[in-house]
Order: structure tokens, then C-alpha cells, then sequence
């Protein structure tokens, strides 16, 4: 299959997505480029090169653009909290988040890739306070929760083996 730069128009919107498809180990690939006319073609087409580049040495652009959005424990909680902000009520609902993330949570799991938490590591930094403090560890649980990344199975497993495990405490 050759690399090619095709324009296709999304079902909901006028605006026409221009996509880079290609072939990885056998697999068909497409790379969104942008929307025209927000991304004029000949952005498109720099950003098509660069991605063939990438081919060219053997890595898959999808796979390197994704490696590049993963952040940090730390780095998508302050992240979250502030696209929060202006939804809380209260002025003291971001503080609070802050400081049980920071207390329980940030010395732990802080630089660790959210897509590399397991269930194991929210185990480890939640059974210190779940027989002491019980509420807070089950906001502190709710909140890791709510950092899960689609993709990284942590919010999904939270739910079930975290509260299981530690209703038995």
C-alpha cells in the first residue's frame, strides 16, 4: 500500500478531515492531519512528511504521537483539576483535590505514566489509609479514578477490585 493524503468528510460537520493512510507491519493506518480549511494542504502536507519520515525509519506516527501525550500522574491530575475549576461550586473543591492527591497519592504514583498504573500500584498507596482514614481513602480512591485514561484499564478495575479488596479490610 502507498502512503496517500486523503480528504473525507465527517458525518456531523462540514468540515473535511484530511488524513495521511499508510501501512505498519501489515496494518492499515490513518493519521489525521487536521481539518480543511483549518489546516490549509500545504500544512498537510508538511505534517505528511514528517510523518513519512517516521515510517521511513520504521516507527508508526500514531504510535509516537501517543507516546508523546502521555503524561505523568502529577502532570494529568493539575491538568484535570483545573479543566474542573470553573464547574465546582465551591472555591475549596480544587485545594481539596490538590492537597489529598499531593498527601496520599503524588509521592507514590506522581511520575509514573498514568497508561502504566496497574491496579497493584493504587492497592499499594491506598491500604496505608484505608483502615485509618476511610473516607479519605475513598475520595482519594474516587479521585485516581477519575484520572484513569481510556486505554490504561485503571478507572474500569477501580471500581470493582479496589472497593472488593478493600471492603474485606
Amino acid at each position: 500500500m502507498e502512503n496517500t493524503v486523503d480528504c473525507s468528510s465527517t458525518s456531523s460537520h462540514l468540515a473535511r478531515a484530511l488524513v495521511l493512510r499508510y501501512q505498519v507491519e501489515g496494518r492499515r493506518r490513518d493519521l489525521g492531519l487536521g481539518a480543511y480549511p483549518d489546516v490549509t494542504i500545504a500544512m498537510a502536507r508538511d505534517r505528511a512528511s514528517e510523518a513519512r519520515r517516521l515510517i521511513i525509519d520504521g516507527k508508526d506516527p500514531i504510535a509516537q504521537k501517543r507516546q508523546t501525550k502521555s503524561n505523568t500522574f502529577k502532570d494529568t491530575a493539575l491538568e484535570l483539576i483545573e479543566s474542573k475549576r470553573p464547574g465546582w461550586k465551591s472555591t475549596k473543591h480544587a485545594p481539596q483535590w490538590t492537597a489529598t492527591l499531593d498527601t496520599y497519592v503524588v509521592s507514590k504514583l506522581g511520575q509514573m505514566r498514568v497508561a502504566k498504573i496497574e491496579t497493584a500500584d493504587v492497592m499499594g498507596t491506598l491500604k496505608p489509609i484505608w483502615t485509618q482514614k476511610p473516607e479519605t481513602a475513598s475520595r482519594v480512591r474516587q479521585r485516581i479514578s477519575v484520572l484513569g485514561v481510556p486505554g490504561s484499564g485503571v478507572a474500569a478495575r477501580l471500581r470493582g477490585v479496589l472497593a472488593m479488596a478493600f471492603q474485606a479490610l
